[in-house]
């Protein structure tokens, strides 16, 4: 009877023991990064880590991580954290993104914004700035092979600009172009193909070996931009023209004589041009009308027909 009792208490020792002894356990990709009091303060910790690290963006907060709060067993050196301790530990262990929207182009990130409204603004401000002149604006639009949208993303914070301006510049910067090196291609091959030197591909591409390898990237300089803003403008302008001589013949003068009978005078016009600027650089120009104000007046030249004997002395 005194055996029975002694393993029924000793019994319960040992599951009160372990009954104090669990803990809350928060896991990061299936690892475990602390222990904290019970589920509501593993909650708690989440909701702020996500808070803290969207800042005042817009978008929904996501770890990058895999998180996982459970009940855990804990062992002897295993320490309960507090929030705010627990916080503390896993800031430098976790990495916040936020929902956010990127402007992209040939399925490329270019620049991530927080939320599409912004982007919208960002691509609206870049045609407004490189469309400005003179005229009518007949079309302004991305060039076609650039292939802009706007995607849903997730960004950390870091990562994604705010500020419209600078955004718009940052679509105006050089392009990376990068090439895949295949059999048979030597720097210098590369280097003419695309219209640079072997000291300027060398120069952008330091990490590779002299000897190019199947398969590495190169990084190639180009003078395109991100995005190419096509703009075509409706353009009047006002000038000068000439009328071709007029060349009147004459029985009054010899055969081969000629005499000027009056002064040109130039002549005015109104031209109208359809014109087509890239990223505001002129790159054609076409006339599609003009209109005389002014007629210009032509020069009058004699030009004699009589023979020497028959003309007047």
């Amino acid at each position: 009877m005194l055996l029975a009792i002694v393993v029924i208490e000793t019994t319960a020792l040992i599951w009160q023991s372990h009954k104090m002894r669990t803990a809350q356990a928060i896991r990061l990709d299936g690892q475990i990064a602390c222990f904290v009091k019970n589920a509501r303060t593993a909650e708690a910790v989440h909701a702020r880590l996500l808070k803290d690290g969207k800042g005042k963006l817009p978008g929904a907060a996501f770890l990058e991580q895999k998180w996982e709060n459970l009940a855990w067993p804990l062992g002897k050196e295993d320490k309960i954290l507090s929030a705010s301790e627990a916080i503390a530990a896993l800031k430098l262990k976790v990495t916040v993104k936020v929902a956010s929207a990127a402007i992209q182009s040939r399925q490329q990130d270019l620049v991530v914004l927080p939320d599409k409204e912004t982007a919208q603004m960002v691509l609206d401000l870049l045609k407004k700035q490189l469309s400005e002149g003179p005229g009518k604006i007949i079309k302004v639009d991305f060039a076609p092979q650039d292939e802009v949208k706007i995607a849903d993303v997730k960004y950390p914070p870091s990562a994604i600009k705010s500020d419209v301006s600078e955004a718009a510049k940052q679509l105006l910067e050089p392009r990376i172009e990068r090439y895949v090196v295949q059999n048979g291609d030597s720097w210098r091959k590369i280097a003419d193909d695309n219209g640079t030197t072997i000291k300027a591909l060398r120069d952008k591409n330091k990490h590779l070996d002299s000897t190019l390898k199947v398969g590495d990237v190169i990084q190639i300089g180009t003078d395109k931009t991100m995005l190419t803003v096509s703009t075509i403008r409706e353009e009047t302008r006002d000038e000068e023209y000439s009328a071709p001589p007029e060349r009147v013949m004459s029985d009054a003068l010899a055969q081969g004589i000629t005499r000027k009978a009056g002064e040109a005078k130039p002549g005015k016009r109104t031209v109208t041009e359809t014109v087509t600027y890239l990223n505001g650089k002129e790159v054609s120009r076409k006339r599609v009308n003009e209109v005389v104000t002014v007629p210009a007046v032509a020069e009058r030249i004699m030009v004699g027909t009589a023979s020497p004997d028959a003309a007047p002395n």
